[in-house]
């Protein structure tokens, strides 16, 4: 499969969450927005500018990403099926560190609020310090666990003929046989 046999592909099922994806063309549609998302992004600090920070203003490489995530999404899903493994693999393993950043920053702003309440001798400041370094230590171990479980079953080889999820996506190469 080319690249853009697999870009074409890609967008053709662009919210088809069912049937399988061949690695080759999951990963080459990954590598075309990674692509696509920097040439993008230096338009965008060419035609927009940048921030008061420096930084450029991305609107153009925003939208690119905004509209190619649902087939991605579709995409990466497809790509589980075809290893054998349940699109739900993604719902869970994707969200799941975000989830985590958001109840630690509630529990974090609860005692920063309960500090700023009742001063005390810097005992619950060090506890505070403390807590935020060691969440943001869990809460990284968690994302890369989380990502790297990902991308090990995304780049898992396709199951060699029909599977639950349908039939192989593009026939296997046969492998040259020793002499």
């Amino acid at each position: 499969m080319t690249f853009f046999e697999s870009i074409t592909r890609c967008l053709q099922r662009y919210a088809g969450f069912s049937g399988r994806a061949a690695r080759a063309e999951f990963w080459m549609f990954a590598l075309f927005i990674l692509l696509g998302s920097l040439v993008l992004g230096i338009l965008d600090g060419f035609v927009f500018g940048s921030n008061p920070s420096g930084r450029p203003k991305a609107v153009m490489s925003s939208v690119f990403q905004l509209a190619l995530l649902l087939p991605f999404l579709a995409a990466a899903s497809r790509r589980l099926h075809d290893t054998g493994r349940s699109g739900v693999y993604l719902a869970i393993l994707g969200p799941l560190p975000l989830v985590l950043a958001l109840e630690l920053a509630a529990v974090h702003l609860f005692t920063v609020s309960a500090l700023l309440a009742a001063p005390g001798d810097g005992t619950m400041e060090r506890l505070t310090v403390l807590f935020g370094i060691s969440g943001l230590v869990l809460l990284a171990l968690v994302q890369l666990t989380c990502t790297g479980g990902l991308i090990w079953a995304l780049s898992r080889p396709s199951q060699p003929g029909a599977n639950v999820y349908g039939p192989a996506p593009l026939p296997r190469p046969e492998e040259p046989r020793p002499r």
